[in-house]
């Protein structure tokens, strides 16, 4: 599956025992989860990276290959400022934040819980003088000032069910549509900024006729494939706010051999390896 951590590095974010996954904690985390930060039910992931640590709920979404890809996709100046749309746990920016020490970054999230969370991995991250959350709908967040350089976002990438039954608002159009999210990224954006994003490759019509639509002209894709002459799964996609026409086709990445070991540029992009 697309969406699973690679394998050969997954201790590098999680460490599994028996399919259930061991919360890592140093000695700071366990004083800082005694002053509060950690919760009742909430794990403390590791992920390897210049010393960030993750709080998740397993009982909600998760991050996956997908916010990895993601975070190694953006292009960013060194004390550049950005806006995360449908920003969740946030680890997309903790990344962004490790590897660009200058920059700053706005996470959006409209699930009160999730931002919490994001706020609570800020500050045990000690990242709360670069990195903020604010709980808002993003189809009526508006920055004060001037507009920014970058957004990036992986949205909800599944139509909501027709009949109208419950679905998760992280990975299905319940919140916000792929359109509501366009819409925004064009409304924050200044022009010639960038928007970066993932999304599924069986909806790239959808994507492009969305981005063009509210003034965002697709520039640079890079197609996702499990393995090797499989179709790709998923597209990231960089796409500039009144940018003229011209599409950059990046290397196709793919992330497993045939025999199920990841290939060795997704093992490079765990290790901090970007495009």
């Amino acid at each position: 599956m697309i969406a699973q951590t690679c394998r050969c590095v997954f201790a590098r974010f999680r460490l599994r025992d028996g399919g259930r996954n061991v919360i890592i904690k140093n000695m700071e985390s366990v004083e800082k989860e005694k002053n509060g930060l950690l919760r009742a039910g909430e794990r403390l992931d590791d992920l390897q990276f210049r010393g960030l640590r993750l709080i998740q709920d397993p009982d909600a979404f998760c991050f996956g290959t997908d916010s990895v890809l993601l975070a190694h996709f953006v292009s960013l100046r060194r004390n550049g400022r950005a806006v995360e749309l449908c920003a969740g746990s946030g680890v997309v920016s903790l990344l962004l934040a490790a590897r660009i020490p200058a920059a700053s970054f706005e996470l959006v999230e409209i699930d009160p819980d999730a931002a919490d969370r994001a706020r609570r991995s800020i500050e045990l991250n000690g990242l709360s003088d670069r990195v903020t959350v604010t709980t808002a709908d993003l189809r009526t967040f508006a920055r004060p000032g001037r507009r920014i350089d970058v957004v990036f976002v992986n949205p909800p990438y599944c139509k909501a069910a027709a009949d109208g039954q419950a679905t998760d608002a992280a990975r299905c159009e319940r919140s916000c549509t792929l359109d509501d999210v366009s819409a925004a990224a064009a409304r924050l954006l200044t022009n010639r900024g960038k928007l970066f994003l993932i999304y599924r490759a069986d909806r790239a019509a959808d994507l492009f006729c969305s981005l063009r639509a509210h003034g965002l002209e697709p520039k640079r894709i890079c197609c996702v494939s499990a393995r090797n002459g499989e179709a790709p799964k998923r597209i990231l996609t960089e796409a500039v706010r009144g940018g003229a026409s011209g599409l950059k086709w990046e290397s196709p990445l793919i992330l497993y051999e045939r025999d199920g070991r990841p290939t060795r540029r997704l093992c490079e992009l765990y290790a901090g390896a970007g495009f």
